[in-house]
């Protein structure tokens, strides 16, 4: 398992919490509002608050990521086989998925044992475990209202340096 400390995500951050937990592995520490902030598209300017998020804020992830010199890859229809690649390189992979918890949402990576995905859970701030073939289940979001046209299957962002 890799040595990912868990954070626990503020209402809405799954993201900016999930970049945060990466990003802290690779000796990049900054705050999980810094994080959000990098990856909103839109801020309230009297409240400073985070008002609207891209729906494709792991690709927002990726570009910040490679704007600090990394490299990284995101990419839809990934497999349990590649997760398991990365993970054996001591790469951390975030996946969007399905959580009956919080609907989309995003977690890491951070290993496997036997027949279970041990994910990075900000919406509990631990480590889950879960069966890979219900995760599989559930390796899927919608960017937008839930339609087969909004459909994203098994998406990951990964980067390493």
């Amino acid at each position: 398992m890799l040595k990912i400390k868990p954070f626990k995500q503020s209402y809405g951050m799954c993201g900016a919490a999930s970049m945060k937990m990466v990003m802290d592995y690779y000796g990049i520490i900054h705050s999980e509002k810094y994080w959000a902030m990098k990856i909103a598209n839109k801020i309230d300017p009297k409240t400073g608050k985070i008002i609207l998020f891209n729906g494709l804020s792991d690709k927002k992830m990726l570009r910040i990521a490679k704007s600090l010199g990394f490299k990284g890859v995101w990419k839809e229809e990934a497999l349990i086989s590649e997760l398991r690649k990365y993970i054996s390189k001591n790469i951390p992979v975030i996946v969007n998925w399905y959580s009956p918890e919080q609907g989309g949402h995003f977690s890491v990576v951070v290993g496997f044992e036997k027949n279970n995905i041990l994910l990075a859970d900000p919406h509990f701030g631990k480590i889950k475990k879960m069966l890979t073939d219900d995760f599989k289940d559930k390796w899927f979001d919608f960017i937008g209202p839930p339609a087969k046209k909004n459909l994203l299957v098994r998406p990951i962002v990964v980067w390493y340096k």
